[in-house]
């Protein structure tokens, strides 16, 4: 448990959590689905790595989310900015991860509510992320026949340029642009600005 809250702590899994500000892409769930998946696959200390957190994470969504874009934003983080040339080995590994667990990614609510009432866990922020009912609805990008709309995600702020400028605060820099990060539709709306104020 020590070692799985360290690893909670690394700073690019919490930069990833503070980003995710609604919780789509990891709630209390998904992390206590990724613990059960450490334990289960029996995998030594050494392992517990921030890719194979991200590994488990996008495990967990494959098997209990149904909104691809929110799993989608686990990439650049767990991939870096070149996370396209790299996602045919991450899904392989991933894949390998699976069968550490005999293709059982099914875990029970009961036992999620188990792992977040461990008293290690259960005053940890990690396991204090619960999604809003709001984001219950599935709302997926559904191509369209004149454009076909695609779906990228936004990854760390550090990736873009202008996102690097505003973290060195470099004044030239800034006025290139301002650093996206992914704000919910539903609680945010349209307000692409409000992307720079989280990332300060």
């Amino acid at each position: 448990m020590k070692q799985f809250l360290n690893l909670l702590d690394d700073p690019v899994i919490k930069s990833f959590h503070t980003h995710d500000t609604c919780y789509r892409s990891s709630d209390q769930y998904l992390i206590a689905m990724v613990f059960v998946y450490f334990k289960k696959a029996r995998l030594h200390h050494s392992e517990y790595t921030r890719e194979t957190f991200f590994k488990a994470l996008y495990l967990a969504h494959e098997i209990e989310e149904d909104t691809e874009e929110n799993r989608w934003e686990i990439l650049p983080w767990a991939l870096g900015r070149s996370w396209r040339y790299r996602y045919i080995s991450f899904q392989r590994e991933k894949n390998e991860l699976w069968r550490k667990l005999d293709f059982r990614g099914v875990v029970s609510r009961r036992a999620c509510d188990q792992v977040m009432g461990l008293r290690a866990f259960s005053k940890h922020w990690a396991f204090a992320r619960q999604r809003k009912s709001v984001h219950a609805n599935i709302k997926r990008l559904y191509p369209n026949l004149c454009n076909t709309v695609t779906y990228k995600p936004h990854g760390p702020v550090w990736q873009t340029e202008a996102g690097r400028a505003w973290l060195r605060r470099s004044i030239i820099g800034m006025r290139s642009g301002h650093p996206t990060i992914r704000m919910c539709e539903i609680c945010y709306g349209a307000n692409e600005t409000m992307g720079s104020k989280v990332a300060m």
